[in-house]
Formats: C-alpha cells, structure tokens, sequence
C-alpha cells in the first residue's frame, strides 16, 4: 500500500447533478489531519453528472481525484466494489454521491481508529428539511459520544435500520470482507454486512455524521425503485443468514430483518393504501410467524421465494394482461426457431424430460401443415413467443401425450398454467379421451401443477424411453375426460 494516501473516499455516482456542486464543495471543507482521495465512479448516467464533477473539482480545487466513466448501468454494489479496486489509501471512506457530511465527520471517526486499533467506524445519518447549501458548513456536535463493539455484528443488527454507507474501514478489512455483492443493484447493506462480520471492533459514533437533504428526491420516491431496494435490502439479509453462518444470536437478528423487509415487500406489491397486512397466504405465514417464531426461517424462504420470482415482473415491466395464448400458424416458422434456440439454453419442459420441441424446420412445417392429430398453441407477449404447449397423438386408443415449456424470464406468472388450461379445453373440444405426461418423481412442481389439473398416477415409477433410447424413471400421470 502507497503511504502518501491516508483514505480514500469511494463514492458511486447515478443521476445526481443536482445535488453534487454541494458534495464536493462540502468535501473540500473536511478537516483533519490525514491526506485524502477522491474517487468517483459514475454508473453511466444520463444526466450531466459527469461533467458536474469535473467543473467543480476544479471549481473548489479538491486534490487527488478519479473520475471513472462507465457506459454500462450496473448499480451500487458494483460500483463500489470497482471504486475499491482503484483505492490507494490505508483506509476507504464509502458515501453516497447525495451525502452532506459534517466537515469533522471523518477527522473524528479516523482519529478514533488510529487511537483504539479498530478495523471500521459508523454513525447515523439524518434527513434535514434543509436545503443542501445550507449543510455544507455543519460540524458534529460536542460532545461527540461514541463506543468501541467487540462484537460488530451483533452491534450492527441490533439496530432497527441499517442504511446508507457513511463507513471507515481499514483497507485489509475492506479486503477481507470482499466488498459489497455486486449482483444486488441498489444495495447498500451488503457491504456494511461483510465488514462487520470480519472486524473484531467497530467504533459507532452515537450522532448524526451526515445529511441528506429532503430537497432532493430519493430513490424510493419511484416505485419501482421503491420495490428494487426494498428487493434487493432483503436478499442481502436472506444471503447472509443462508451462506454465512453467524453466531445464533446475530441469526436470530439477522433473521428478524430479513422477516421484517420481506413482509414489507409483500405489503406494498399488494398497494396496500393503509400499509396493512394484505389479505392472502404470506398474510397467514406472518401471523403464524409471530405466533409461532421457530416457523420464521420457514417463513423467510417462502417469502424469498415470492420475491425474487416478483423481482422479473417489475424488472421487465411485464403486464400479465398482454399476454396471449393463440394457435402456432406456419407463419410462426421463424419466431418459433428464435424460440427454440432460447429454450434450448434452459430447462426444456415443465416434463422434465428431453425436450419434444427440438425439431428441424422441415418436421415444424410438417407439424403445423398438418394439426388433425396434434395440438399447438403459444403464449406471446407482445409479439414474442414465451411459452408453448404441444399435445400429439401417440397412439390408436385417442391418447395424446402433453409438452409445455416457457421461456425462464416468464417463469412464476401463470404462463405454463395457461397453456395447460387452453390445451386441455381444446383437447375436449376435439373430442380426445386421453392425456398423458412422464415427470420425474423429484420435480415436485410439476407433479403438483398438473394434478391441479386432474392428472392421476398411483405411486408407482415407470420407465420411460425416448426417441433417442434414454431410459427416464418416471411418473405416468394421465387425465382421462368422459
């Protein structure tokens, strides 16, 4: 490590024009003996960030500055883990780009690590109703009351909220922690997380460090952006309690935070207008939950569940009432192919056998130039193909055999459920008097699935051989229509 640097500060930069002319000129006013870096990392905004670092860098001569461009959005976490992998310093300051910081701040928070050999620092941060240009000057207040955790983590969850950055650590612990999770977009948990769990002491300030004023909109005032951290703030929990093992007590803290944002997640999903229990199954999950705390972990993994499948409707936008389910025509040729080619990179069927739809274009135009013995229906949304459901005639008894497969980023919306529904109607429409599928006996989802729909089996595994002579041991479910 290069010893002309003392700390560096690692800030990660979206869309914050407006408020940044402040945060610099606020960081140019720290005070301390300590030298400092500036280390900016831009998740590729569209607004004039950029360049409003750049001008007022040099505006209010802050020293030691990096400014890294990036044309691709990848969130916070990453953007803090790149931040650290351009640090000099002995010790690295994490903050938000919109953070007004009191000028003695960091002075207080490093002095008191050099002092008791800490490995990080925190305090608290608050909203202010003031504007930002009138926080620039503000100082902690004395006297500056503060503690030394032998026992970080318990200390960090202990607290109701754990939010925001606003944290000093030394660069070997940073390093150890190995950052923040960078497959989480908004995080700011993670990394105050991995940092805690490898310290052995944390100085907390027990005082507002910094400010962020209400004159600027937060993330969470967008839905959307409501629902991702609050997303994303819960799978930073639910991975820690799962992958890292901490003591049983910081489980059960751990534990009590990742229950409490899973239900708020769920609460607002169901815009709930007066922030109550939504009247549904993850309802009775949290009322068993309190009554009954050894359900919780079971709890959490149902509401992780939910959850990270939610996660890819309002990532994508998708609105489940423009989807369609429609006849496949010879016209569909080429969507199909794209289709296949995505499938074919996935699970292939909700059968969990060989994939009945990896056909040429020639056997395609043969089955759609001819439907009298088989069905072929598919799911579109918005032009595109997502799922399909083939029934084909297999024998001389009118027993047809049932295929459904959906693309894996439509997954968890009902999509396979409609297809069952539409080719089942069809089916007893045409008159057809038996319906089979093999499923393996450990996919329990789609056993489940199709039982819904009147598929019966007894219990008793089946060999299955494939065209290409694979032998599958399989349930036999069949529906029978009188």
């Amino acid at each position: 490590m290069s010893n002309t640097i003392d700390i560096s500060f690692i800030i990660p930069v979206s869309n914050k024009a407006p408020v940044l002319p402040y945060v610099i000129e606020n960081l140019s006013k720290q005070v301390g003996h300590f030298v400092s870096e500036y280390i900016f990392i831009d998740d590729a905004s569209i607004d004039a960030s950029v360049s409003t670092i750049q001008e007022n860098v040099q505006k209010f001569h802050l020293k030691n500055v990096q400014l890294i461009e990036n044309k691709e959005q990848k969130g916070l976490s990453f953007r803090l883990n790149q931040g650290i992998l351009k640090a000099s310093g002995d010790f690295l300051f994490f903050m938000d780009a919109g953070d007004i910081l009191a000028i003695d701040a960091v002075h207080h928070m490093y002095e008191r690590l050099i002092i008791s050999g800490a490995d990080m620092a925190r305090g608290f941060f608050e909203l202010s109703s003031q504007k930002p240009e009138k926080l620039i000057d503000f100082e902690l207040k004395s006297p500056i009351s503060s503690f030394i955790s032998t026992h970080p983590l318990g200390t960090l969850l202990a607290q109701r909220h754990i939010k925001r950055l606003g944290v000093l650590a030394r660069y070997e612990t940073v390093i150890r922690s190995g950052g923040a999770d960078s497959s989480l977009y908004m995080d700011d948990i993670s990394l105050t997380l991995n940092l805690a769990r490898v310290s052995n002491k944390m100085i907390v300030i027990i005082q507002p460090l910094f400010r962020v004023s209400k004159h600027f909109p937060l993330y969470r005032t967008n839905p959307k952006n409501k629902f991702h951290i609050l997303h994303d703030v819960f799978i930073a929990y639910y991975r820690f309690i799962k992958f890292e093992s901490p003591h049983p007590d910081e489980y059960d803290l751990a534990l009590e935070h990742t229950f409490k944002y899973g239900m708020q997640y769920i609460t607002d999903v169901f815009q709930n207008p007066y922030n109550l229990l939504p009247l549904n199954r993850y309802s009775i999950y949290y009322v068993l939950a309190r009554l009954f705390p050894a359900l919780k972990p079971y709890v959490v993994r149902r509401f992780a569940q939910y959850i990270k499948n939610d996660k890819r409707r309002w990532q994508r936008g998708i609105d489940l009432n423009q989807i369609k389910i429609l006849p496949v025509y010879e016209d569909d040729i080429a969507f199909l192919q794209l289709y296949l080619t995505q499938m074919s990179k996935e699970t292939d069927s909700l059968s969990s056998l060989e994939n009945p739809f990896n056909v040429n274009n020639n056997q395609l135009k043969k089955i759609l130039s001819s439907q009298s013995d088989s069905i072929f229906i598919k799911a579109v949304y918005k032009k595109e193909i997502v799922g399909l459901c083939f029934l084909k005639k297999y024998d001389l008894s009118n027993t047809y055999r049932i295929f459904v497969s959906v693309l894996p980023l439509f997954w968890d919306f009902g999509i396979g459920s409609l297809l069952i529904k539409t080719g089942l109607k069809i089916a007893q429409e045409k008159g057809i008097q038996h319906i089979q599928i093999y499923v393996m006996p450990q996919d329990k989802r789609s056993l489940a699935l199709f039982k819904k729909y009147g598929f019966v089996h007894q219990n008793k595994v089946s060999e299955y051989i494939s065209e290409t002579n694979k032998i599958y041991k399989t349930y036999l479910l069949q529906l029978d229509f009188e």
